[in-house]
């Protein structure tokens, strides 16, 4: 696997150049998405179309975006276009991770939180 920063100087086609049918994923994203979304006012923007495309072809990503820029849709759209693989998500803050897992949920997909907030010990029964 190769890890790649994404440039935000790039447009989506600029950007997918290098990796062969990586275009095409992009617009299977947005099939994905609109499909499990059940709306379609969804839109990605060119980062998000690329990091989604980047993380279904099985390419590292770290993508470093602000607040409320849409990464989460990223994970949704890659986990969409590779049902069964496990994707890890860091996040900081436990009101951002139930805010993540709350919004993957939404789309049909397992998510779970592993934090401070959780035991140690499961509880039997």
């Amino acid at each position: 696997m190769s890890t790649t920063l994404l440039d935000p100087s790039k447009n989506a086609l600029e950007a997918l150049q290098p990796f062969p049918g990586a275009a095409e994923l992009a617009s299977q994203v947005l099939r994905k998405v609109y499909a499990a979304s059940g709306e379609c006012k969804i839109v990605l923007r060119d980062d998000q179309g690329i990091a989604a495309a980047r993380l279904a072809l099985g390419h590292d990503t770290f993508h470093i975006a602000r607040t409320g820029s849409g990464k989460t849709l990223q994970i949704i759209a890659a986990a969409l276009l590779n049902p069964g693989k496990l994707i890890l998500v860091f996040s900081p803050l436990l009101a951002l991770q139930a805010n993540t897992v709350e919004t993957i949920s939404k789309y049909g997909l397992k998510a779970v939180a592993v934090n401070s907030e959780q035991s140690r010990h499961p509880s039997s029964g």
